[in-house]
């Protein structure tokens, strides 16, 4: 196979790669209850925002291969109800992140505690990141919530 044609061919599988991608999320349908849940409560962050919001989140809170290092922020909580996320928390806005491949939202703390079950169904492991990137709430699988500060760098 020529250059030209082994490059048009790997365009095509990126650009069928994408479509794919965006075919899951349309049909994500805990997604959309998720969505339709925080109604006029949340903004739906444009790829490029999310795709931003996305490396920060990775590059500023430490990962282990099953979840957040938490030895590695500050001031951790584990919460036992969602509605005591208030009382630990000081943001009061965050984003809503799952994995890669689906948006990222904004949402207030409130909207977000009213809506929790939603959000939370969406993917297993979900992450609340404040908006200035200092705090994080990891809505982990099992039911656990955890509430940190990120350590200075």
């Amino acid at each position: 196979m020529d250059s030209d044609r082994k490059q048009r061919l790997e365009q095509l599988k990126k650009e069928n790669k994408v479509v794919q991608a965006q075919k899951r999320v349309e049909n994500n349908i805990l997604l959309k209850e998720c969505i339709t849940a925080l109604a006029s409560d949340a903004e739906i962050l444009k790829k490029e925002d999310a795709d931003k919001i996305y490396r920060v989140f990775n590059e500023t809170i430490p990962f282990l291969p099953w979840g957040i290092d938490w030895k590695q922020l500050k001031a951790v909580h584990i919460v036992d109800d969602v509605k005591k996320l208030k009382s630990v928390c000081k943001s009061e806005y965050f984003y809503i992140i799952w994995n890669a491949e689906l948006p990222i939202m904004k949402s207030d703390l409130f909207s977000i505690t009213r809506c929790i079950d939603d959000i939370s169904a969406v993917e297993p492991d979900t992450w609340l990141l404040s908006l200035n990137c200092d705090e994080v709430i990891e809505l982990y699988h099992e039911g656990k919530i955890t509430v940190g500060m990120v350590s200075e760098k």
